[in-house]
């Protein structure tokens, strides 16, 4: 570091060189005007920085850390800790995004992100009720939220509670009406509840989209079957059946739809 010049106050200006582009700069700056990277390496500023540039290239843990350091030296912050619930979820850690996402909330109660990154967390956990709360919270603080209906969807797939659910799907559906794995888990409600024709619309709009799944003909060909739609239910099952030849569950139901009793 070099002194130049004087300045208005009879003081000379500090000077020193950047860590990056190595250009000179004064002691004032904050971000270097020549490359406009920071500075100065031990700030919250550049900390976060750091932090979002090693998420961007993956490293995750490398990010984190950098993450710890700008917490040391600054109060807590609800977006910093937001940050480090993604990526300790990224690293499949869920008992510390589930913390970080909690004391984001604390000091940011109206956060629809911060819920619903601790709803999927929870969800990961084998929590799908108490995630439910979550996205449910999510939903009311930001209605426009579409992945929180999703999600709500799920979560209460999961509990059983499969009316709730449909409520969820349907909304995404309105939201995201190209969602093909929504119309999967509607097909499957439709299915479990008895609603055949239901299920038959919906997985049929699947099917145009996912031409080549064997699981899907198997679908529908179970739900033809129980909506006494029997040619339609041999066909699917063919169909299932070309595209999977281990598919048992295809053969079973094909052969017990063909077989016939001889007197």
């Amino acid at each position: 570091m070099v002194e130049r010049g004087l300045m208005a106050n009879n003081q000379r200006e500090v000077m020193m060189n950047c860590k990056h582009c190595g250009k000179e700069i004064s002691d004032e700056f904050w971000f270097c005007p020549w490359c406009g990277i920071a500075a100065k390496t031990e700030t919250v500023e550049y900390y976060e920085r750091e932090s979002r540039h090693l998420r961007y290239l993956g490293k995750i843990r490398a990010a984190i850390d950098m993450c710890e350091r700008a917490s040391r030296i600054c109060e807590p912050d609800a977006v910093l800790l937001r940050h480090q619930g993604d990526m300790h979820y990224l690293l499949g850690d869920m008992d510390k995004s589930i913390a970080c996402y909690s004391r984001s909330i604390e000091l940011e109660p109206d956060s629809a992100d911060s819920y619903y990154g601790k709803g999927i967390a929870l969800f990961r956990t084998g929590s799908p009720q108490k995630a439910i709360d979550d996205f449910t919270k999510t939903i009311k603080l930001n209605p426009e939220y579409a992945m929180a209906y999703y999600w709500l969807g799920i979560a209460y797939f999961h509990t059983g509670k499969f009316d709730a659910a449909e409520g969820g799907f349907l909304c995404f559906l309105d939201k995201s009406p190209k969602s093909a794995i929504t119309r999967y888990y509607l097909g499957q409600i439709y299915l479990i509840k008895g609603e055949n024709e239901k299920a038959i619309e919906q997985l049929q709009a699947l099917q145009k989209v996912n031409s080549e799944n064997a699981y899907i003909y198997y679908l529908l060909g179970k739900t033809y079957f129980r909506a006494n739609k029997m040619f339609e239910a041999i066909d699917a099952l063919k169909q299932a059946i070309r595209l999977n030849p281990e598919d048992k569950q295809a053969m079973d139901l094909l052969d017990q739809l063909l077989f016939v009793e001889e007197p």
